[in-house]
């Protein structure tokens, strides 16, 4: 704030200068996953802990108590570009705390010896596609919804409960029942699976199947981007 001797009412200088126009329009989804990263790293003391315990636990768990109870030989059977902007910089933001998250817990597989394919470090970007892709439908749907009260505990009890626990995570898929299997074949989990367990120790799949799991996501993550677009436009807008 200025006074000038000529004309002593208060003028406002200062906060116009602190936006840059230009910079924004330039790159203006990088601007939102910045300030998004920014608030992350206030927590970023419990994003390391999940990141790590996380995969840790797990591979306890499933590996020391659950495993020890199988059998090894079965273990083969994401205004005017405004709105896009923002909605990209929100999935860029989540991008960067899944990256970090899947390399953690690649490096936690390799350091307890759970990795014996010397291409098991593609798992890292089958992985991180398979969360992109994911990511990028969930974005689709949350800019969709204009009441979100109870739109995550749906889609935490009827989406992705199912989808963890009926997409071959555990087992192959062809090891469950026909009629629950379909709930594998639309999930980008089971896809991301099938791969992983290909890229980590040689499980067997076809190269037409290969390209089916790639495929899948990749439209997943087009789609989901393309959605969220077009939703942030629309509620933009009002």
């Amino acid at each position: 704030m200025s006074i000038d001797v000529n004309n002593p009412k208060p003028t406002r200088i200062g906060s116009l200068r602190l936006i840059d126009l230009k910079r924004i329009q330039r790159q203006g989804s990088l601007s939102v996953a910045e300030a998004r990263i920014r608030n992350m790293l206030k927590f970023v003391s419990a994003i390391i802990f999940e990141a790590l315990a996380n995969p840790l636990l797990y591979l306890v768990s499933v590996g020391i108590g659950i495993g020890a109870l199988v059998d090894e030989n079965l273990g083969e059977a994401g205004l005017g570009g405004a709105p896009r902007q923002i909605a990209s910089g929100v999935f860029l933001s989540a991008m960067t705390r899944t990256i970090f998250a899947v390399t953690c817990y690649w490096v936690l597989l390799y350091l307890f010896g759970a990795l014996d394919s010397p291409r098991s470090w593609l798992a890292i970007p089958t992985a991180i596609l398979a969360g992109a892709g994911f990511g990028a439908l969930m974005l689709g749907f949350a800019s969709f919804i204009d009441n979100e009260d109870l739109f995550m505990t749906i889609i935490n009890r009827m989406v992705i409960m199912p989808m963890f626990l009926f997409s071959g995570t555990f087992y192959p898929l062809t090891n469950m029942p026909i009629y629950i299997q379909p709930i594998g074949w639309i999930s980008p989990l089971w896809h991301a699976t099938e791969l992983g367990r290909f890229l980590t120790y040689d499980y067997p799949i076809s190269l037409t199947m290969a390209i089916i799991h790639i495929g899948v996501m990749l439209v997943l993550l087009v789609t989901g981007l393309l959605w969220a677009f077009r939703n942030f436009e629309r509620r933009l807008e009002k």
